[in-house]
């Protein structure tokens, strides 16, 4: 067995264990994005979850708490649809309905942010794959290269030489001198 052989199917597999390394990476960026955008949508969608229970809750003590006034009112006879008793009504139920729209816009923020979020990796996930694809391609492409260029030196209108000067197999450096293609000048 000849040692340019032997140089060609190492470089062979060294460029095919490169190329599957790359192509695993590429995969693992791929479950990697996957994972975190999953983890954002779930988060966004417990937030809506929590905003729409937050929200009931808080109907139902501004509800209780309308109630207990309505009640503190009636035990000093006040009458609760007119005057001052009526407009302090007013305005707490306005407070309170402020206050529940203000927890709801501040949860809606923070589900669109979520959700921005696993927008944001996916498209950054999508991009990652496609720079590793594009570098595994020439990884791929430039190995090929450099293996058909050493491959097929030594043969054709050329002969080369080893680095000891004399001719043969194994580690080439082409002699121009006797090409082909030198100018006769």
């Amino acid at each position: 067995m000849s040692w340019g052989f032997v140089a060609f199917a190492v470089a062979a597999a060294s460029a095919a264990g490169g190329t599957y390394a790359q192509h695993e990476q590429i995969k693992a960026e791929e479950d990697i994005a996957d994972y975190n955008e999953a983890v954002s949508r779930q988060r966004a969608d417990a937030t809506a979850k929590a905003m729409e229970t937050e929200t009931s809750m808080a109907n139902a003590s501004a509800r209780r708490l309308k109630a207990e006034q309505r009640a503190i009112l009636s035990k000093t006879g006040a009458l609760p649809t007119t005057g001052t008793p009526l407009l302090v009504m007013m305005e707490q139920a306005g407070n309170i309905e402020m206050d529940i729209l203000m927890q709801r816009y501040n949860r809606q923020k923070e589900i669109a942010g979520y959700g921005s979020q696993a927008d944001m990796i996916a498209f950054e996930g999508a991009q990652a794959s496609r720079a590793a694809k594009i570098s595994t391609g020439s990884t791929l492409l430039s190995s090929a290269s450099s293996l058909s260029s050493s491959s097929f030196k030594g043969t054709g209108g050329t002969k080369s030489k080893t680095a000891s000067g004399s001719y043969g197999g194994g580690f080439t450096v082409p002699d121009y001198s006797k090409s082909k293609y030198t100018s006769k000048r």
